[in-house]
């Protein structure tokens, strides 16, 4: 991999366009590599005074003032004789070359790290005399790392390849936004990333050729896609790539909580506000009681009748507690229901391990939408209506464990096993393989 790297204190006059002494363009007009520089000012300072400036510039075809400017230029390097004898000669050019290339690769690309640290660590590290820790020079050698690491891409997708057996996959699609349109697909028994472009929509026909020219190098048959609940996703997978299409289990769950759980949580605050206010009630009442009652002179008339107010007022806070019970009920069924249903969309329990078929996963599907909807019941229609979308995806949960059992039940076919083995293969292999 080769990056051009930008050195410091060498503007590009110095490496494109040799002057003259009287400042007129010479007719060798060329651009300077950073390694071929220092070899040709090595090997002239190797000269001593053996040869002039005038003699090395005419032989080598060089400007004599650019000769002139990069000597000056080395001379003038802030920075121990030593290192830019090193940094300075072919050798610890291409070790620079070498460390940002790898600073980049570790620190920006498989790291989290940014361009910025890039650059604090050229300074911080002393190299920033000998590499420009700009910015915007170091945001050109992510660049170009970025194509560079893209074309290899691109290479070894086409190598790989032709050299892979034909495979049966599965696609996980969704899209980002950052903030252009990004779609995403990536095969994830392996997590490789099939498709990763910008597009100018997210229509069908867009995914479909996006789709079509990622597995255009591959020996590979799609036969699922797992996505959201997207219309174009959903018309993509069943329409343009004619396969079975599963919904993820986080919008579902995600629906639910954006419908309920604000919703629920404001019943809890406003109930706990109401059963406060009961409890000082009934404590204002037993104060002014015993305040009457301990009193060294009795106020006159008739004494009020404070054990029936305390005793309404403790109805009152029982009350009281009672919703605030109900609130809180309320709000730790959605929740638990809501992590029930991501346990639940499997084709075997993951508490037995035994197989759970279409129908008993419909079954305890519903079950946990009926508590959801007992629970929420006192919500508004807004509220109510989030879950109700998340339930319409039941359906195709179901259809997806379904799908998942009969792609089984192919294979065991295809393999001709015996009636045991295929017992041993349903019962314990594939369960505990799933797992």
């Amino acid at each position: 991999m080769r990056i051009i790297l930008f050195f410091k204190s060498i503007p590009d006059r110095a490496m494109k366009r040799p002057y003259n002494e009287s400042g007129h363009v010479t007719s060798i007009n060329r651009k300077w590599e950073r390694a071929e520089i220092a070899k040709l000012v090595q090997d002239f300072e190797s000269r001593g005074q053996a040869v002039s400036q005038r003699d090395f510039s005419k032989n080598n075809g060089i400007a004599r003032s650019t000769l002139r400017y990069w000597a000056d230029r080395k001379n003038s390097i802030d920075a121990d004789p030593i290192l830019i004898e090193f940094f300075e000669s072919p050798v610890g050019i291409a070790f620079l070359h070498r460390l940002m290339t790898s600073a980049h690769v570790s620190f920006t690309k498989a790291g989290a790290a940014s361009i910025h640290n890039v650059s604090d660590f050229l300074i911080r590290s002393g190299l920033s005399p000998f590499v420009a820790s700009s910015y915007s020079s170091q945001r050109k050698v992510s660049a170009q790392i970025d194509d560079k690491i893209i074309q290899f891409g691109n290479i070894e997708d086409e190598r790989l390849g032709q050299q892979m057996p034909a495979k049966i996959i599965t696609l996980c699609e969704d899209e980002t936004f950052h903030p252009q349109i990004c779609l995403v697909a990536m095969e994830p028994v392996s997590n490789f990333i099939l498709v990763e472009r910008y597009a100018l929509n997210r229509e069908a026909k867009t995914w479909n050729e996006a789709i079509d020219n990622a597995l255009s190098g591959f020996p590979v048959e799609v036969i699922q896609v797992a996505s959201d609940e997207g219309r174009s996703l959903i018309s993509h997978a069943l329409k343009g790539l004619k396969v079975h299409h599963s919904p993820d289990c986080f919008h579902v769950i995600y629906e639910i909580g954006k419908g309920t759980c604000g919703a629920l949580m404001s019943k809890i605050k406003k109930a706990e506000k109401e059963y406060e206010r009961k409890v000082k009630l009934t404590h204002d009442i037993e104060q002014k009681k015993e305040k009457f009652d301990t009193a060294d002179k009795r106020p006159r008339g008739r004494r009020p009748h404070f054990e029936k107010r305390i005793e309404q007022a403790k109805a009152q806070e029982q009350f009281a507690q009672k919703n605030l019970d109900q609130a809180r009920l309320n709000y730790e069924t959605v929740r638990s229901e809501k992590a029930k249903i991501g346990k639940i969309y499997h084709p075997y329990n993951l508490e037995t391990g035994q197989k759970q078929d279409s129908k008993t996963v419909d079954s305890l599907l519903i079950d946990c939408f009926d508590k959801i909807h007992t629970a929420t019941a006192n919500l508004s229609d807004r509220c109510k209506e989030r879950v109700n979308k998340a339930q319409r995806v039941v359906n195709s949960m179901v259809a997806t464990i379904a799908f998942f059992f009969h792609m089984v039940d192919v294979y065991l076919d295809n393999m001709n096993l015996s009636d045991r083995d295929k017992n041993l293969m349903h019962n314990y292999l594939i369960p505990g393989h799933y797992f």
